[in-house]
């Protein structure tokens, strides 16, 4: 592969050259739309959680997703349990 393209030879005769922008051009979504997917499929649909509980910014197909409130608000809860004499939160991710 060079300079984004890949060439296609068969019996030593090229027979097309498909560029970069050929095979990612599937991909090609607002990031509005992938942003409703995450929320609504994903965190919705195949977790079953709350997308108001997370935090997704998509910017040029790059994706951010932050989950801040639930984690503080399941260890504050876990704190209140009777006999519960400490909690070490491993919830969030470094």
């Amino acid at each position: 592969m060079t300079g984004g393209r890949v060439a296609r030879e068969v019996r030593r005769r090229l027979v097309g050259i498909v560029s970069t922008i050929d095979l990612l051009g599937v991909y090609d979504r607002t990031d509005a739309y992938v942003t409703a997917e995450i929320m609504e499929r994903v965190i919705a649909g195949d977790f079953l959680l709350n997308p108001a509980d997370f935090e997704v910014t998509v910017d040029n197909g790059i994706v951010t997703a932050e989950r801040p409130s639930v984690a503080r608000r399941l260890t504050d809860a876990i704190r209140d349990v009777d006999g519960a004499v400490d909690v070490r939160d491993r919830l969030r991710s470094p």
